[in-house]
């Protein structure tokens, strides 16, 4: 599966849950392709991949689309991350209880923040930013959430290929340079309100269309 299917996938994933959430039975990929701002041809396409979910004339049940996309993203693995930074964004990480659930731990986080340097923050040991290498390679860690300074990305950044990384988050608002091995996905404020607000007209449309 390209990588730019699977990045999609997990918007779709998103969407379709709000869509159960509020009721909404079915959609079809021109609703979907409206209102996610991506073409419904690359949308079908996209969701080919994980079956034949569409109907020619209905579209998409919407539960059904939830189901498969849930059993998708189940990660069966444990998965080790660890956090760059350590804003008041980046520590709701440390305890965030739904990370457990799906085999997640927070392992540590890395910090150039003096003050910050050898304590604990929710059970997260909290390193200085120049042992990142040397406590990646210890632990083993495949995962990053990058919640940093562009100063802290820096310290790092040449460092990053040579630890066991194959994902990252990026929470900020830079555009690393990144080994093409490693997979990333960038949190995009703009596009994630672009969405709300465009699930928000679909569902004031269908009670008007109700209320006719």
């Amino acid at each position: 599966m390209p990588k730019a299917t699977a990045k999609r996938l997990s918007i779709y994933h998103q969407y379709v849950k709000m869509l159960a959430d509020n009721e909404v039975e079915r959609i079809s990929s021109t609703e979907m392709s409206h209102d996610l701002k991506i073409e419904a041809a690359t949308l079908r396409r996209d969701l080919s991949h994980i079956g034949s979910l569409g109907k020619q004339g209905y579209g998409y049940h919407v539960q059904s689309l939830v189901i498969v996309l849930n059993n998708l993203f189940m990660t069966n693995r444990s998965h080790l991350i660890a956090v760059i930074g350590v804003s008041q964004r980046g520590r709701r990480f440390f305890n965030h209880r739904s990370l457990t659930e799906k085999n997640m731990t927070i392992s540590c986080a890395f910090t150039e923040t003096e003050h910050a340097v050898g304590t604990i923050h929710e059970g997260v040991p909290i390193y200085s930013i120049t042992d990142f290498t040397e406590v990646m390679l210890e632990k083993n860690i495949s995962t990053l959430v990058l919640d940093c300074s562009e100063q802290e990305w820096h310290t790092i950044e040449k460092q990053v290929g040579t630890t066991a990384v194959t994902t990252i988050l990026n929470l900020s608002v830079m555009t690393p340079q990144i080994p093409s091995s490693i997979v990333m996905r960038s949190f995009d404020v703009v596009s994630e309100l672009q969405t709300l607000f465009a699930f928000e007209d679909r569902l004031h449309e269908n009670k008007e269309a109700q209320a006719d």
